[in-house]
C-alpha cells in the first residue's frame, strides 16, 4: 500500500500535519523507507530548559548502510557570561574546551542544517529521549519525532547478562573495537556498531521498538 503513496507529499505531511495520520500508519511509513538518523549531543548539563547544546552529530542510515554524515559544533548564546569558565568545568565530560566552540555557528543555523539532513522523522539513540528534550526544546522544527531507544533494546536482551549499561559496558560486552572519545561524532559511530551487532548475532528488528516521542 505505501508504494502507491505520494512519498515526497506523505513525508511533508508527517513532518508538518501529522494529526491527519495515526500512527500505525506513520510507522508504516518509516519501517517501508529504511531510514533512519542515529544522533547524539553534547550539551552542557542535564536540564534542557537552562543548558546548552554545544556539539551534534549523526549517521543517515538507510537500506542498512551509512548514507550521509553530519557533524557541529554549536555556539553559546552572546549573553552567557564567563562561558569559559563553563566549558572548563565539564571539558573533562565532554571533551569540548571554549577554544573549540567559540567561532561556532549559532544553534538556529545549525538546526536548519540538520533538519535538512535527516529527511525523515525517526530518530535512534543511546537513551536517546535525553537528546530528543533538549533538541525540542531548542527548536520549534521538530513537532512530530519517532525515535528507537537503543538502551531499551540491550537492557531487554541482556537483563540477565550485564549489571552496568552504559554503552561503553555494552561495547565492551559485544567485543565491539571503538574510539574512547567522548564526543558527539564517536558515540554515534560507536552505537552503529552495537546495532550492527544486535542485527546480525542477535537477530533484532530495532523497528518493533519505534515510538513516538510525547
Amino acid at each position: 500500500m505505501l508504494k502507491s503513496l505520494d512519498q515526497n507529499n506523505f513525508n511533508h505531511s508527517i513532518w508538518h500535519n501529522s494529526k491527519n495520520f495515526s500512527q500505525d500508519k506513520i510507522k508504516d511509513f518509516l519501517k517501508f523507507m529504511k531510514t533512519y538518523c542515529i544522533f547524539d549531543l553534547e550539551t552542557t548539563g542535564l536540564n534542557p530548559e537552562t543548558d546548552y547544546i554545544i556539539e551534534i552529530a549523526a549517521l543517515r542510515i538507510k537500506d542498512n548502510q551509512i548514507e550521509s554524515q553530519f557533524s557541529s559544533f554549536v555556539g553559546l548564546p552572546k549573553d552567557i557570561s564567563n562561558p569559559e569558565s563553563l566549558l572548563e568545568q565539564i571539558r573533562p565530560i565532554t571533551g569540548i574546551s571554549y577554544e573549540m566552540i567559540k567561532n561556532a555557528p549559532d544553534w538556529s543555523i545549525v538546526d536548519l542544517e540538520f533538519r535538512k539532513f535527516v529527511t525523515r522523522p525517526l530518530f535512534v539513540g543511546y537513551n536517546v529521549t535525553f537528546d530528543i528534550k533538549f533538541l525540542k526544546r531548542y527548536s520549534k522544527l521538530w513537532t512530530t519525532v519517532y525515535y528507537i531507544d537503543i538502551l531499551e533494546i540491550v537492557n531487554e536482551i541482556f537483563a540477565n547478562k550485564l549489571t552496568r549499561f552504559s554503552q561503553k559496558h555494552v561495547l565492551d560486552y559485544l567485543d565491539i573495537q571503538y574510539s574512547v572519545a567522548h564526543r558527539a561524532l564517536a558515540d554515534v559511530e560507536n552505537l552503529w556498531q552495537i546495532i550492527q551487532k544486535l542485527q546480525e548475532s542477535y537477530g533484532v528488528n530495532i523497528y518493533d521498538y519505534m515510538k513516538k516521542f510525547e
